[in-house]
């Protein structure tokens, strides 16, 4: 590689007076201009051959200005080092003499790439593929550059999956989940440019989810369907990114520790199904468990040749076919009856239909209970018309 004067990072002057350890007369050993000498470099005056390793050569006879060479062990120029030697003709003792140190720079500055906020490092037990991603990123992560080169006018950028991202703009704006390579791009005064600090990071701005499986659900009720007052349920929470902080059902909280076994086995009520889910990141999901609370008891339905009608106010006439029903739309009937008033004392079993009444005033006690144990008792009086 060939290094230019022009392309030097640190310039050191150092000066002495005459015969002192940077005074060099002709001949004189140059071993006071290297402050470390090492025996894996080799030394030459410029114009002239290397010599063995770790051998710094003397000063030339000629006066002026020269330059002592530093070789790496790949014989690489590792730096420049200027000096100078006069000679007074009046009395033979050397002139002042200066040595200038010039340290070579190709690289590109170093750059430390900072996550911080809300990201979280990928590697979680029982995950296979975190290997291969540093970090996951939620929406409100910051990332920072910090770059340093000893020649200083460092500017760096970010590029994302290999382009630059815009300035002023924040990483997550309008980006979708998934994984991303970010690179941080260097360059220096003296113009070297290279990329830096390269990783791979998720980005996860989708809430975590929950899933629930009930343990008490009889065969006859619908799994969504309890009676309002507790329900035993299975739930699971996962996330496929940065993995879940805290659930909160109701106003009960629980923490990782409570999820890190899988299920977590809970009891709930009516007014303690909304729930609240948080990530590792700080995505936050909220919703409501699906079940359907039922603490009313079966409903008697009639209807009069067919039609649906509310014998508080229709009368039925004697040519009429009047049929009852029981219904409970969420957990069914389990068993239904009805007693009229016509002189006989007994409770039917619903459905039945009654045609050709005689007229006369009628009254119906209804009694039935759904499949959750919810009763329901009502009287109902009804009149029929010739």
């Amino acid at each position: 590689m060939n290094h230019r004067i022009c392309s030097m990072l640190m310039l050191a002057v150092f000066s002495a007076p005459a015969l002192t350890a940077e005074s060099f007369s002709p001949g004189a050993r140059l071993d006071g201009l290297i402050s470390n000498p090492s025996s894996q470099h080799r030394y030459s005056i410029i114009g002239g051959p290397a010599g063995a390793y770790g051998d710094i050569p003397t000063a030339p006879n000629a006066a002026g200005k020269h330059w002592l060479v530093t070789y790496g062990n790949d014989q690489r120029v590792l730096a420049w080092t200027r000096f100078e030697v006069a000679t007074d003709a009046t009395d033979g003792n050397s002139a002042a003499g200066r040595a200038v140190h010039l340290l070579i720079d190709a690289e590109p500055p170093t750059a430390t790439l900072t996550l911080a906020g809300a990201s979280v490092a990928a590697t979680r037990a029982g995950e296979s593929n975190s290997d291969a991603v540093s970090s996951v990123l939620g929406p409100q992560a910051s990332i920072s550059i910090e770059a340093t080169d000893p020649s200083g006018g460092v500017t760096s950028e970010l590029l994302v999956d290999g382009k630059p991202l815009p300035a002023g703009k924040r990483f997550q704006t309008d980006r979708l989940d998934g994984r991303y390579q970010l690179t941080v791009r260097t360059r220096d005064a003296l113009g070297n440019a290279g990329e830096r600090a390269q990783t791979t990071v998720q980005f996860d701005s989708t809430p975590a989810t929950l899933t629930w499986q009930r343990l008490d659900a009889g065969d006859e009720v619908p799994v969504d369907v309890f009676d309002g007052k507790r329900a035993r349920l299975s739930i699971s929470a996962s996330d496929a990114g940065a993995g879940v902080q805290s659930l909160q059902i109701g106003t009960q909280p629980y923490d990782q520790d409570d999820l890190a076994e899988g299920a977590l086995e809970i009891k709930v009520s009516a007014d303690s199904l909304e729930y609240q889910l948080t990530d590792r990141v700080g995505n936050v999901g909220r919703g409501r468990i699906a079940l359907r609370a039922d603490s009313d008891g079966p409903q008697m339905i009639a209807t009069r040749n067919g039609e649906p009608v509310d014998l508080k106010t229709t009368f039925i006439r004697h040519s009429d076919t009047l049929r009852l029903t029981a219904e409970d739309a969420l957990s069914g009937v389990a068993r239904a009856c009805v007693e009229v008033s016509n002189g006989i004392h007994s409770c039917r079993s619903l459905p039945f239909e009654l045609t050709g009444m005689k007229p006369g005033s009628y009254s119906l006690e209804f009694r039935a209970v759904d499949r959750l144990g919810n009763g329901t008792v009502q009287l109902q009086g009804m009149e029929v018309l010739p």
